[in-house]
């Protein structure tokens, strides 16, 4: 290679003071916005959204008087089992649409499709661990909700004119935590965890993961800067299969859950929000065990 070669080889640069080379160029388009065509419709949307659903209110409602106690206890855990299921099967549907959609189920797909990743800063998009203290104000609104505004707003409302949304008694966890003839015969029945763990794991999975992971990323090309509230309001209503919980839940879910996992671009925030009732179920679940509830 001559001397003229060379130079010629190396690159020139640009007369114009705003130029960026290729690899600035492609660094910045890789944070851009994905383009609308990659976002779902909203008839896909809701696709999505009854696949999930339609399951949860056959598993709740339907198979439950079915079996009745032919499985050896309560009706009420049979159907913590079934909802189990359902809830398993939301996370199956999560991973078979990421597989579909991007080919392979290596962890790095996955994480990256259904941002399973630290909190993002909105402005830089660098991670954070100062993001995490959010979880402080989040997980208070959240407990808050359950533990105050429950009792004051969505109760009388249950009691009153919404009524027909009551949870029966033999499906309520509360009524069944408080009926002694009930939690007495399950003294040193440490199986019960057997039941509860998986639902509790499986409730955060195949929530967040569909929710949080696979939908909201994907709908802001049908709902714009409001895809936040419409993803609570969905993860919400899917609640056929208890719905006393949909009464604050339209409200409180989009602002917990989905704005939190949207703001920060990330569904790993959404998932330690949706957690923060696990170590209170399971203290319930020993105290029946160890006969002090």
């Amino acid at each position: 290679m001559t001397c003229i070669d060379e130079v010629a080889a190396e690159p020139q640069p640009s007369a114009c003071p705003f130029a960026t080379s290729n690899r600035a160029t492609q660094s910045v388009r890789s944070t851009e916005p994905a383009p609308t065509s990659d976002q779902y419709s909203l008839a896909k949307v809701f696709g999505i959204w009854i696949a999930a659903t339609a399951p949860m209110g056959v598993l709740g409602w339907v198979i439950p008087p079915m079996i009745g106690d032919s499985w050896g206890m309560e009706v009420g855990l049979a159907r913590a089992i079934l909802l189990t299921i359902g809830l398993a099967w939301m996370t199956a549907l999560s991973l078979g649409i990421v597989y579909r959609e991007e080919g392979d189920l290596r962890w790095s797909t996955v994480k990256n499709r259904l941002r399973l990743q630290s909190p993002r800063h909105p402005k830089t998009g660098a991670a954070s661990r100062r993001l995490w203290w959010w979880m402080i104000p989040i997980a208070c609104v959240f407990g808050f909700e359950a533990m105050v505004l429950d009792g004051v707003i969505a109760q009388p409302l249950l009691d009153g004119p919404l009524s027909f949304m009551q949870q029966p008694a033999e499906y309520s966890i509360d009524e069944f935590a408080q009926d002694s003839s009930r939690t007495d015969p399950l003294k040193g029945a440490w199986w019960l965890f057997a039941i509860f763990v998986p639902l509790l794991a499986f409730n955060i999975l195949g929530e967040e993961l569909l929710f949080r992971g696979v939908l909201l990323p994907k709908m802001n090309g049908t709902f714009g800067s409001f895809a936040w509230v419409a993803n609570g309001v969905l993860s919400t209503v899917y609640h056929v299969h208890q719905p006393s919980t949909i009464v604050l839940g339209v409200f409180v879910a989009p602002l917990v859950f989905a704005l939190p996992a949207a703001r920060f671009k990330s569904t790993t925030i959404s998932m330690a929000v949706h957690g923060a009732q696990v170590p209170v179920i399971l203290m319930l679940v020993l105290g029946i065990v160890l006969g002090v509830v």
